[in-house]
Parts: structure tokens; C-alpha cells; sequence
């Protein structure tokens, strides 16, 4: 009986509050934070332990957001690179949406950085850089090899 209660504990700590919407062009999108008005607050609970660090848990409710452009060959290495290892990240296209456009001149300071742009909780990394980026996302406790070609 006080398994299935400390089960039962362990299972509801690892419901997670997250808010769902759709951009301009239709896509879905994930957020820790209410960024748009439109965006609806759901419940997702966990039903596997997926064995990331502290730290990596962590860098997710901190925020990992990925700024891209549409027809952007460095952008594509990046998204492959964080999807083919599993991190969770909030993906922003800034191409043709005004709200994307200006949380990225928020985020960057200016408008020309150059893409794409990885932001890991406050901290920005502009421009493509493999071997740099793989050295962030390990100090946030994503062990990352490069993405299989």
C-alpha cells in the first residue's frame, strides 16, 4: 500500500504544464511560457523516465529556442543536430511572421545576426558553430554527437 502511494506521488511530480499554438503559417509549437495571446496552457504527464541530468532538466524549463529562415543549409544542420539526439527545443522560424521577427530583434539585439541562432537560457550563440555548440549543449547536459549523414 505505501508503494502504491510514493508511486503514485512520483508519477504526478512529473506532470508538466505546457502551453500549445499555432505560428502564422500553421505550425505547432511548445512553450514552458505563454509567448503568444493565442496560446492554450495543456497537461503532459510523463509515463517513462528519461534519465536526463539535473542539469539537462534544467535547460529545458529554462529554455533551449532554435531561430531559423526557411532555405538556410546551417539552420538545417542545427535542427538535425538537436533532433537526432533527443533535445527538446522551442523552434522559431523568423521567416514572413512579424512576432517571430521581433522576438528575435529582442533576443539578438539587431536583425542581421547571422542563422541560426541557439539561445540556451540567457545566453546566445549566433551563427553556426558545430564544435561550439556541441560544448553548450554538453554543459547543459546534452551529451550531442553530429547528426548521421
Amino acid at each position: 500500500m505505501a508503494l502504491a502511494g510514493l508511486l503514485a506521488v512520483g508519477l504526478s511530480a512529473q506532470a508538466a504544464s505546457v502551453y500549445q499554438w499555432r505560428d502564422d503559417n500553421g505550425n505547432l509549437h511548445y512553450s514552458d511560457r505563454p509567448i503568444f495571446p493565442q496560446a492554450t496552457l495543456r497537461a503532459i504527464k510523463a509515463n517513462v523516465t528519461d534519465g536526463r541530468s539535473a542539469s539537462a532538466v534544467a535547460a529545458a524549463k529554462s529554455g533551449i529556442r532554435l531561430y531559423v529562415i526557411d532555405n538556410c543549409p546551417p539552420c538545417t544542420a542545427a535542427r538535425e543536430l538537436l533532433d537526432s539526439n533527443k533535445v527538446p527545443y522551442e523552434l522559431h522560424s523568423i521567416t514572413g511572421s512579424q512576432q517571430e521577427v521581433l522576438g528575435f530583434y529582442k533576443l539578438t539585439g539587431d536583425t542581421n545576426s547571422p542563422l541560426p541562432v541557439l539561445a540556451v537560457g540567457g545566453d546566445v550563440y549566433k551563427g553556426w558553430d558545430l564544435s561550439l555548440w556541441q560544448a553548450v549543449l554538453d554543459k547543459a547536459g546534452y551529451h550531442v554527437a553530429p547528426a548521421p549523414r
